[in-house]
């Protein structure tokens, strides 16, 4: 039996024209790579969890913890949207780089290799720009308080509606815009319903499964640390899917 591709295989390598409309549009094409991703990733998706949950804990129960917290969140406050496209992209698009350098999965340093970095350093830097401002939208609409339900309505907006239109198709848009050779109205031309059941939908479950108690964690801090946990967030299951090609 032909084993389902991995989401991260379908956002890099896609099928071909002729292959996708030759392959109908299934229950088990869309959610077949997710499902098969959280059965991989199951562990150490929880294993990052309880980390996060220790960080939580840690900042309201142990000083040290607050404090560092605390300095890290005025740096961010002082640099607005510029430290957040900068830690964006060096969390999520720099550092994976420099681990799979030090752990052999790559150790190319030619052109091909920097233009790769430069591209998901700068995807991840407009990502990290675009996170910041929905968080601070968020923040306008329903306050900054603690309570159970303000936590709730905000993990539900981040995980069903800013995840699914703009959070992973903006990243699944971006390497297919680099897979046409920065033609935008190639990319224009695929996106339609069947591109984004065949290309996004798979992502969702995966990262449903990690973001939405990592979400939970995230608002349950005061609003200053939210995006700074986000962007350590990202960087831990970056390393992670590395690791887990790694050993494949």
């Amino acid at each position: 039996m032909t084993a389902e591709p991995t989401p991260e295989e379908l956002l890099q390598h896609p099928p071909t024209p002729a292959e996708d409309a030759a392959t109908p549009i299934t229950f088990a094409r869309v959610i077949g790579p997710g499902i098969a991703a959280i059965r991989r990733l199951w562990l150490p998706f929880v294993l990052l969890q309880l980390c996060g949950a220790a960080v939580v804990i840690g900042y309201f129960k142990v000083d040290a913890v607050r404090s560092a917290c605390d300095a890290i969140a005025a740096v961010k406050q002082r640099g607005g949207f510029a430290f957040s496209a900068a830690a964006m992209a060096f969390c999520a698009g720099l550092l994976p780089e420099i681990f799979k350098f030090l752990t052999g999965v790559d150790r190319r340093l030619d052109r091909q290799r920097l233009a790769d970095t430069l591209f998901v350093m700068c995807l991840y830097a407009v990502s990290g720009s675009l996170v910041d401002a929905f968080y601070r939208v968020l923040g306008a609409t329903f306050g900054n308080s603690l309570n159970p339900l303000i936590i709730a309505a905000k993990v539900l907006i981040d995980e069903f509606i800013y995840t699914p239109i703009i959070g992973v198709s903006i990243i699944a848009i971006a390497y297919a815009w680099r897979r046409y050779h920065y033609s935008a109205a190639r990319v224009l031309r695929e996106i339609n319903a069947r591109w984004y059941l065949v290309t996004v939908a798979p992502l969702l479950l995966p990262a449903w499964a990690y973001w939405i108690p990592m979400t939970t964690l995230m608002y349950a801090l005061p609003p200053s640390l939210t995006f700074v946990y986000g962007a350590i967030a990202s960087a831990a299951i970056a390393l992670l899917l590395i690791t887990i090609v790694t050993e494949k």
